[in-house]
């Protein structure tokens, strides 16, 4: 009977030495991973153990297929469904670094778990360990994403039922005209070299045209295709990165509003050569909620007025200004659905008919 194969694992073996190292009789060793006939260089020198059993992990990762088509759920780990799903869909998710995050917490807590342990007691003990209902709430709608794909491609004889925390109540806070004046001042007048002029970019941006806090960040000068970008020539905002596809949450090209435009114009003459719209000193910014605080604590701004916030004003004031809900559905890439449900009592119109109706004094009956 032939003898089992080893798994990969770490060999030491004696690197090829220089000719001044023959000559002195030096023998450098360094680890190797073998695997079977097969051996693969790590790189790594005898006193790097600890580097050399990473890159067995990853080798070892790289080698496992986590594909096990039509599995019953019982036997099919979770680390596999995460594995495929970060692989094959995360890069396309409207925000893959917050996926990718999203991945590694779910496979820290459910990765050694198979399909079928998915039950209402284990996403309560996720939630707990989560510490926030929202934040749980999200990454587990990862899992059930990452579930129904996996299922979707190579099959599963039964999908597990998620219990989620309930939504949370939606952010209805938005800024009147005077509180984002006060903000856009509190920015201009901030002590330092043009130490907020990234905020009144980033902030009338928002105001003029409620586009998503990331997307505005990403917003560059030229086409791209890391982010959106802003024509100036023809007052178009392409809000998605070149040769990519809409996702759910829309990014629809836009007319630049004639006030913000004005903005913009003056804006690029600045930058001289300058990519990114939204920059400090000239380097693009990944995140700016500690700035953003900083200027709503001097604005004396409550903690609710927040990045996303400006995109509800956005909406509300469009809705107040009595445009029609379908181009304020198309400009801001909201459902007409979600308008009605949220802002349409903002609108001039909400209710119109009833408030003018003449009720008849006696009922016909």
């Amino acid at each position: 009977m032939p003898r089992p194969k080893s798994p990969p694992r770490l060999q030491r073996r004696a690197d090829r030495p220089t000719d001044a190292e023959r000559a002195a009789g030096i023998v450098r060793y360094n680890w190797v991973i073998r695997d079977g006939d097969k051996y693969v260089r790590t790189g790594c020198a005898e006193a790097d153990r600890s580097e050399a059993e990473r890159k067995l992990a990853e080798y070892l990762g790289e080698k496992h297929d986590p594909v096990h088509r039509n599995s019953a759920s019982a036997e099919l780990e979770i680390a596999d469904i995460l594995n495929v799903y970060g692989r094959e869909k995360g890069p396309d998710t409207a925000r893959p670094a917050e996926t990718a995050s999203a991945l590694l917490r779910l496979d820290a807590f459910w990765g050694k778990m198979k399909a079928s342990d998915i039950l209402g007691p284990t996403c309560r003990a996720y939630t707990e360990h989560r510490g926030r209902p929202a934040a749980a709430r999200r990454d587990l709608e990862v899992l059930r994403a990452a579930v129904k794909h996996y299922k979707r491609e190579y099959g599963m004889e039964a999908e597990p039922v998620f219990t989620l925390p309930p939504k949370s109540i939606p952010r209805e806070r938005w800024l009147t005209r005077d509180e984002v004046a006060k903000l856009v001042w509190v920015c201009y007048r901030s002590k330092g070299n043009d130490k907020r002029l990234h905020l009144v970019r980033f902030i009338l941006i928002a105001v003029y045209t409620g586009t998503r806090h990331d997307a505005i960040l990403r917003l560059q000068w030229m086409p791209n295709t890391t982010g959106g970008w802003a024509d100036l020539q023809s007052a178009r905002l392409y809000r998605r990165p070149a040769l990519t596809r809409e996702t759910k949450k829309r990014t629809p090209t836009i007319r630049i509003p004639d006030r913000l435009l004005a903005h913009m114009r003056r804006w690029k003459k600045q930058d001289q050569g300058i990519l990114n719209v939204i920059h400090y000193q000239g380097r693009a910014i990944g995140r700016l909620e500690k700035s953003f605080r900083s200027a709503r604590e001097d604005a004396g701004l409550g903690e609710d007025v927040i990045p996303h916030a400006l995109r509800h004003t956005a909406i509300t004031w469009l809705m107040q200004a009595g445009v029609n809900i379908n181009e304020v559905s198309g400009f801001t890439g909201v459902t007409t659905e979600e308008l009605q449900r949220t802002y349409w009592h903002h609108s001039p119109d909400f209710h119109s008919s009833i408030a003018t109706a003449r009720m008849s004094r006696k009922p016909r009956i």
